[in-house]
């Protein structure tokens, strides 16, 4: 045993760390569910779980083992309900978004939902017997609920168990409902609810009647009314209540005919209508519900609404408090939850007792001291306050060994999901033990472990690369899925991860309306790209998530962000948690290559490399879009200054990865050296464009580039970016050297010589600028920029410059008259008036000895003037900012703009007579590479694209709800 100082202020014993694994009855029970890794099961499949889950059902039997079958049974039961009930309404869609956008379209979107009308109301004479089927079904799940409800009022539950199995063998489901794939309610897996807080707002409801004898109809809002609308209708049925039915909607698409004789019924009937769904965000879902209730005749009085409450989501009826008005409604507070019960000293003691009384231990008490209120606090901190963060505490439990010997564990009880949604966190556990913190066990949907401390100090960096090299390979090995349900979410807009990519790469047809027409398109071609190992992937490979074991790193929050429904990524290759790695380490092209070299050596994933650079933009985006949602929460405030440098990180890793792949299709990438003609290149604007959310250049770049190098001509960049992005740019396109930040930084890539062009007191004044523009709120800056400034603030997903009015009195009412300032459609440059594009050039030409060779400048904007100027010649492409000016200074302008007019240029200065050469060509842009030939779809005219993409009616599947 060790000594530590007790935090109640004397000394005790903390155990040494047990090396027995989780107990022997939770392995036995969890090993006989490997099936639960993968989250997505088929709707056969989960016929095929539930026959087997009704065969354990053993009447009498009242331990933990039982009670998860039982809620198992109930879950899957309810997946067959939703499903079918999917199936029997059809594809549904909401086209809200467009109408509002584009209010021209409603005319037209009308009709278009009225020939999907008529196709639904054909669908239900061709699916009549599994309309049927499903009301058998539904009167036979609710039976076996009653049963489980009151266990010893049921004396005939094998018979109830038998009926449902019955009709689960006899079934007339057709061949593509069963190869559907599970729709997860985010209640169960994400949200920290269980069955219990359903029957809970039942007795809620019930205390709310004022007239018991009306009857009642249960409307739940799929998916998660799905498995709550059977569960309430069982319990209010064993309490004497009548209920007339229950149907479930996606209120988003319409209802159904069946959906709305249901409800007309009921108000033939007198019968009050009960809607009941998961977590509340906004209340437009509610509101939709309550609406379709109103337009079939239920009266608002007649209407009540159950919706637990989120801890994040407290507040969710400001946001439209006109939405519900005259409904009642009826709340789960989140201190009313059952986990929050579970999480009592009492329970703790009960279930730590359990974990430890085979160890030799005995809990003597469990305490949040103040080591544990400071635990509890920082988790607090790290919690980024979305519907997806889980209920935890941690809790000091006091310990006795057999010889008397007190001692003390720190434990954290973390919420993993309910039933068999929770059953992947023990296997994970189990089988990556010795990269994972401790894992006492898993017990209610709550998964019990060690804390261990966070320490400050970093890691070894290669020591962790090779660790999380294996964790990945061992994660491939040990957590390996059946299938991989990935390609399916993709096509179904369920897949967050590709999903984003898909949305962002469609960007590269030009107009916003193309991009809408062929994101399905190119879902379905991301879909084609099989992943050879598809697994229970990490998703979250941040320092943050990784501490110091007594033997090498240990990952924590190791079983949450791979596939988690509707708030996770749900990616399933490897590769994204390589690319997260790489991401969130920033780690360089040698210690990336070390990362993968130990990865596919213990993994045998030999493909892995030709899948990372779509895994890299899925990442990148993903933390991209993370990182801007909490800049937009109030409640984040405080930590807006972190969530900047995220999105900076993140907006650096996307630019510079695709640059690297982009660079890597290029002809000759090594560097020329110095020799004339020097060429002073642009980025943005010439070479680069604003094109996938993010900048990059396109084919027709590449084969500028690629030309240029084949032909000899030594280049430099000469741009606005930072010192960092500018060598990147350099080293990956070979070339000689650059000019950064607007001319106050020259550098040569041969000799690694440096220098700043930036005068002291124009140094000072930037100093005083960055220190002013800081303190100003919702003012960010990029702190990557050393010698001149980037202020901007967010707006729709990205960065947009300052106020021209705010910068400018800024810096008259600082009297900061050495610096000027330029207005990007990105940000807002502060720069010293000492230098410039042009004296950058001089200063580089100087450094390098080569003031007398002849040079030729390609820009785009008024920051190029000087770069002109100084030239022995000058070319612009057509989308010049300033094109008066630069032509008084001898610039030539291509007819073609971005990209393409770079190529026309290079052409006329490769060949101005307009020939061609054998090393003239394309670059090395692969024929079928999904990437490849969206570069060269950026550079076809956007109008074209946008005239061929309105008769593909694929773009409907964006609207499927």
């Amino acid at each position: 045993m060790q000594r530590e100082d007790d935090a109640h202020g004397g000394s005790a014993a903390i155990m040494e760390p047990s090396t027995h694994r989780l107990q022997q009855t939770e392995l036995d029970f969890y090993e006989n569910y490997s099936w639960c890794l993968n989250l997505f099961p088929t709707i056969s499949q989960i016929s095929r779980y539930l026959q087997q889950e009704l065969l354990k059902v053993t009447p009498g039997a009242e331990d933990w083992r039982a009670a998860e079958i039982q809620t198992n049974v109930y879950l899957l039961a309810c997946a067959i309900s939703n499903a079918v009930d999917d199936y029997i309404a059809g594809d549904q869609y909401d086209f809200s978004k467009i109408t509002s956008a584009l209010p021209f379209t409603k005319p037209g979107i009308s009709l278009f939902q009225r020939a999907i009308s008529l196709k639904a109301k054909a669908r239900l004479v061709r699916v009549h017997r599994l309309r049927r089927w499903r009301g058998q079904w539904e009167a036979a799940l609710i039976d076996l609920l009653k049963a489980f409800l009151s266990p010893g009022s049921a004396p005939d539950l094998e018979l109830r168990e038998g009926r449902l199995s019955d009709l689960l063998r006899t079934s007339p489901m057709p061949p593509e409902l069963g190869i559907q794939r599970l729709r997860v309610p985010a209640a169960f897996r994400s949200q920290d609810l269980t069955s219990n807080d359903v029957l809970l707002l039942g007795n809620k409801l019930k205390a709310s009647i004022p007239d018991p004898t009306r009857p009642l109809m249960i409307f739940g809002l799929r998916t998660a009314g799905s498995y709550f609308a059977p569960l309430l209708r069982a319990s209010l049925e064993t309490q004497g209540f009548r209920v007339l039915d229950g149907v479930t909607v996606r209120p988003k698409g319409g209802m159904t005919t069946p959906e709305i004789d249901c409800v007309r019924h009921c108000v033939r009937e007198r019968g009050r209508a009960v809607v009941i769904d998961e977590p509340v965000y906004t209340g437009s879902t509610l509101s939709k519900a309550v609406d379709a209730l109103q337009q079939c005749g239920t009266s608002k009085e007649d209407i009540f609404v159950l919706v637990p409450v989120h801890a994040s989501g407290r507040h969710w009826r400001d946001q439209n408090p006109c939405a519900l008005a005259g409904v009642e409604v009826i709340t789960l507070e989140p201190e009313e939850w059952y986990k929050q019960r579970l999480l009592s000293d009492e329970q703790i003691r009960e279930r730590m007792g359990e974990y430890f009384r085979n160890t030799g231990f005995e809990v003597t008490g469990v305490s949040i001291d103040k080591q544990a209120a400071a635990i509890n606090e920082q988790l607090r901190k790290w919690s980024d306050e979305k519907f997806h963060n889980r209920v935890k505490r941690a809790f000091r439990v006091e310990l006795r060994g057999s010889d008397g010997t007190p001692g003390f564990r720190y434990v954290l009880a973390k919420s993993v999901g309910w039933g068999w949604f929770s059953y992947h966190a023990s296997l994970a556990a189990e089988r990556l033990e010795e990269y994972v913190p401790r894992v006492f066990g898993l017990r209610d949907g709550m998964l019990y472990m060690e804390w261990c401390e966070h320490h400050d100090q970093p890691f070894d960096r290669a020591t962790w690369i090779q660790a999380a090299g294996a964790y990945v390979a061992s994660r491939v090995r040990r957590l390996r899925l059946d299938a991989d349900p990935a390609p399916a979410l993709l096509r179904e807009n369920r897949h967050k991860g590709f999903g984003d990519v898909a949305g962002n790469l469609s960007r590269a047809y030009g107009l916003k309306a193309t991009a809408v027409l062929k994101r399905p398109r190119l879902s379905a071609r991301l879909a084609d790209l099989a992943c050879p190992c598809p697994s229970l992937v990490d998703g979250k490979m941040r320092p943050l998530e990784w501490l110091h074991g007594p033997s090498g790193p240990l990952k924590t929050d190791f079983e949450q962000h791979g596939l988690g429904g509707k708030t996770e990524i749900n990616m399933t290759d490897p590769a994204y948690d390589l690319a997260e790695a790489v991401l969130h380490w920033e780690l360089l092209p040698a210690e990336e290559a070390d990362l993968l070299c130990r990865y596919i050596e213990q993994s045998g994933d030999t493909t892995v490399q030709q899948r990372l650079f779509l895994n890299k933009l899925a990442a990148g985006m993903r933390a991209m879009y993370v990182a801007h949602s909490n800049l937009e929460d109030q409640r984040l405030a405080h930590r807006a200054q972190e969530f900047n440098r995220d999105f900076i990180v993140a907006w650096n890793f996307l630019t510079q990865q695709t640059m690297r792949h982009c660079a890597s299709m290029c002809c000759n990438p090594k560097s020329q050296g110095w020799h004339a003609p020097i060429i002073s290149l642009d980025i943005d604007g010439v070479t680069d464009r604003f094109l996938f959310g993010f900048p990059s250049t396109t084919a027709a770049g590449i084969e500028a580039i690629s030309m240029l190098k084949a032909h000899g001509f030594s280049v430099a960049f000469n741009t606005a970016r930072s010192i960092p992005e500018t060598k990147a740019y350099c080293e990956s396109y070979g070339f000689a050297g650059g000019v950064a930040e607007y001319g106050a930084f020259a550098w040569d890539a041969n000799t690694g010589r440096e220098q700043i062009l930036v005068d002291e007191l124009s140094a000072h004044q930037l100093t005083v600028a960055r220190r002013r523009l800081k303190a100003v709120p919702g003012i960010f800056l990029n702190d990557d920029y050393r010698y001149s400034i980037r202020a901007y603030t967010y707006e729709r997903g990205r960065t947009i410059p300052v106020p021209r009015l705010l910068i400018q009195n800024l810096l008259s009412e600082l009297r900061l008259d050495r610096l000027s300032y330029h207005q990007t459609y990105l940000d807002t440059a502060v720069v010293a008036k000492s230098s410039d594009k042009g004296k950058g050039l001089l200063a580089l030409l100087q450094m390098t000895g080569q003031e007398n060779v002849s040079t030729i400048a390609i820009g785009d904007s008024d920051a190029d003037l000087p770069m002109f100027a100084t030239a022995s010649r000058a070319f612009a492409p057509g989308n010049i900012t300033c094109r008066r000016q630069a032509q008084a200074l001898g610039c030539q302008i291509a007819g073609s703009s971005y990209q393409l007019g770079l190529l026309e240029i290079v052409r006329k200065i490769v060949h101005p007579n307009g020939e061609t050469c054998d090393l003239c060509g394309p670059g090395g842009l692969t024929s079928g590479d999904l990437f490849s030939e969206l570069l060269r779809i950026a550079d076809r005219n956007a109008f074209g694209l946008l005239a061929r993409a309105a008769f593909d009616l694929s773009w409907v599947k964006n609207f499927r709800v």
